[in-house]
Formats: C-alpha cells, sequence, structure tokens
C-alpha cells in the first residue's frame, strides 16, 4: 500500500443558497500502510473576489497561478505543517488526490496547484514525489471487470482534417502521432480508427460506438482538435472518410457513448489528446463541466487524461510514447503521467496535462511482472464469484 494524501474542499450551506461566500472547509487525511492509523487535519480556504481576480490574470502563467492557487490552500499554517509531515513521512512518494466539492471552484486550474516541496512552492502534478489527480465522483454506477496485463487492448482514433478545411484547423503527422502512441503501448494490440492503410473505420462518431460495442477496448486513445465555445460547451472535431470535418459537441458525444454497453461496455481509461478537453470555465454561470470531467461524472469511466489548455504537437508526441511505456510497468495512472511529464519539463504546455480520476491510488491493471491481485481486486472478485458459488449444489 503506497502513502497518499487525500484533500477535499467541501461545499458551504451559504453557496447552496447561492449567498456571496469566501470560506470553504478543508479536510485533509493521510493515509499510511498498517499499523500506522490514519491522521486528519482541518482547516479553510479563504477566497475573496481580489483573490478570484487576482487568478484570472495570472492563467497565462501556469507556475504563478499554481504557486498563488497553492499559498492560498496551504495558507492555514496547520494544513501546510500537515503538508509537510506527510510529505516527509511517505516514501519513496506521497500520491495527492483532491477532491473539489464546490461548484464555485471547480473551475480553478486546479492541475496547477503548488505546494511547499523541498524548501520552494511546486506544482504537485509535476513533481514526481508527489503524483496528482482530481478525483470525480460518478452518478454512474457502471460495473468493470478486473483487469489483466493480457485484457488490455487500445483503440486509438486520430482525425486528421483535409488541407484548407473550413474550420481552418492545421493537419498533424498522423504516422508520427500514432506511431508515438503505439511505441508507448508496446506489446498491447491496438487498432486504428483514422485515414489511411493500417486503418480499420473513419474517426467518426458511428465508427467509434461501433467499434467500441464489436470489441473490448479497456484504453481508448482519441487525438482531434478540440474547442471550448463561449458558453463552456466542448466541441470535439472528428473526420470522415475523405478527411472531411465533423464537428460533435461533449453532450451528443456522451450521449452517444452513454449508451454503448453490452458484454464490453465502455473502456476503463481515455486519453484525450484534444485541446481543452480538461478546461473549466469559471468565470461564466453558463459555463458546463469540461469533457474529461463529465466522461467521469456522466460515463463513469476510471480515469480520464486531458488536456486543461491547448497542447502542441511535440509535447503530444512526448506524451504519447512515455505516458504508456510507464504504464505499462506499474498500471498507475497518476504516476505514469508524472513520469512521462519529466520529458516535457521545458515545453511551454507542460502544465497541460490533467487526470481526472475515479480510482485514486489504485492501479488500473496489474503489469506484466505482477501476477499477483491487490486486496481491493481480491475483494472484487470475491464479490463477483460470490452469486455464482451460491448456485454450486
Amino acid at each position: 500500500m503506497s502513502y497518499r494524501l487525500e484533500l477535499i474542499i467541501r461545499r458551504t450551506i451559504e453557496e447552496e443558497d447561492r449567498h456571496p461566500i469566501t470560506v470553504w472547509p478543508v479536510s485533509a487525511q493521510w493515509l499510511r500502510p498498517e499499523p500506522d492509523p490514519p491522521l486528519q487535519q482541518y482547516a479553510r480556504l479563504h477566497l475573496s473576489n481580489e483573490a478570484f481576480q487576482t487568478l484570472l490574470t495570472l492563467k497565462s502563467d501556469p507556475v504563478q497561478y499554481g504557486q498563488y492557487l497553492g499559498k492560498l490552500l496551504f495558507a492555514d499554517d496547520n494544513l501546510k505543517e500537515f503538508f509537510i509531515q506527510a510529505l516527509s513521512g511517505s516514501k519513496p512518494q506521497l500520491r495527492v488526490l483532491l477532491t473539489v466539492e464546490s461548484d464555485q471552484l471547480r473551475g480553478l486550474r486546479w492541475e496547477r496547484v503548488a505546494a511547499r516541496i523541498e524548501g520552494d512552492w511546486r506544482i504537485m502534478a509535476r513533481h514526481q514525489r508527489t503524483p496528482f489527480s482530481l478525483f470525480i465522483p460518478s452518478i454512474i454506477d457502471r460495473p468493470f471487470q478486473l483487469l489483466r496485463y493480457n485484457d488490455l487492448r487500445a483503440l486509438i482514433v486520430a482525425a486528421n482534417p483535409a488541407e484548407d478545411n473550413s474550420f481552418e484547423l492545421h493537419r498533424f503527422d498522423l504516422k508520427q502521432m500514432v506511431g508515438a502512441v503505439r511505441s508507448g503501448l508496446g506489446d498491447i494490440p491496438s487498432d486504428l480508427l483514422a485515414v489511411g492503410e493500417e486503418a480499420i473505420g473513419p474517426p467518426t462518431l458511428d465508427t467509434i460506438c461501433a467499434q467500441l460495442t464489436r470489441t473490448y477496448y479497456p484504453l481508448l486513445h482519441l487525438t482531434c482538435h478540440g474547442v471550448v465555445t463561449p458558453d463552456g460547451e466542448t466541441i470535439i472535431y472528428l473526420t470522415d472518410q475523405h478527411e472531411q470535418v465533423i464537428p460533435v459537441p461533449a453532450g451528443e458525444f456522451l450521449r452517444r457513448l452513454n449508451s454503448v454497453g453490452g458484454a464490453h461496455g465502455l473502456p476503463h481509461l481515455a486519453f484525450l489528446n484534444i485541446c481543452d478537453s480538461a478546461t473549466e470555465r469559471f468565470e461564466t454561470d453558463k459555463a458546463l463541466d469540461s469533457l474529461a470531467r463529465r466522461m467521469l461524472s456522466q460515463l463513469g469511466l476510471r480515469a480520464v487524461v486531458a488536456m486543461a489548455d491547448k497542447v502542441s504537437f511535440t509535447t503530444a508526441i512526448t506524451l504519447g510514447d512515455a505516458f504508456y511505456k510507464y504504464l505499462r510497468e506499474t498500471g498507475e495512472v497518476d504516476y505514469a503521467l508524472v513520469e512521462a511529464c519529466a520529458g516535457i519539463g521545458g515545453n511551454p504546455d507542460a502544465t497541460v496535462p490533467v487526470i481526472y480520476s475515479r480510482i485514486g491510488w489504485q492501479r488500473l491493471f496489474n503489469p506484466a511482472s505482477d501476477d499477483t491481485l491487490s486486496d481491493s481486486e481480491l475483494v472484487c472478485a470475491l464479490d463477483a464469484a460470490a452469486p455464482l458459488m451460491m448456485n454450486v449444489n
């Protein structure tokens, strides 16, 4: 069992009544391997109107934004000292899981939040001592079978727009993009939806749904252009067999995927190599949650890796290769992303990738080198086997 810190920023009564508020309760729990008991700490997060405005002005500077947000979160000395205690007492890593229950605060760039690490304020999601995830509860109780390494298969969707398309979307190097993903996947088999000789079909919404229905894909990697409209809706740009662009609103994308079920169901993990697929808007009352957040809350996926801003081709290529290589080693999504991001630390968009998770510190699957089941996996297996055992005479 790993060391982990669970941080929860809770709602308030005033928020439910839509009154102006500036204080949110925060609870922290440091979970340690047995026999050490968990430790808890409580604090309050104070955010004034001036603080919100400052965050808006800093949004183009990820480091300054993250440091300012972190100093607000850890302004309470008790919470700051609690984090330092947890970090120093956790070897080799402290896995941080943040839950933001408050609707008013969800649109802040929490993937950038910094903490006091080794004497300086550092973004937790990019520091290898603090693998970081945003925890998203789901209204969907979607069952998932236990994953073994040999169960893994990936569906790669790459929608490359035609030249001079009416949406003015840039083409990308499809061969290099897909090659990087498949290099990272290694011996994990994959199928490709794209326009090209190796593809089994075009990257349309109909084909995606049909393929997820026909074949079991625990992993979904989606590469296409995306944008967030002024009213907060995400649009993803798929293409047909002639590379003509097909704009698909997130609501329609989610509605169609929600109908995919049957024997195979939906993937466990989605990697959205899509600009703004994790972008949240808090400065407008009309804003919707990001596509990544909605894929967990509405579809019940176990984890989503997405982009909280524009992502460059160089960063996408590096992540597509490195992320899956580290994931294959451990089966741990947060570890895989923080390790993969070590190779993009000098890129301007290094803070863009973010994890939304429902599994927290648990592994997505057992790696090839580890055939043992964890305690949680054993419990799930016994629960699944119980009805069958009751029918045995």
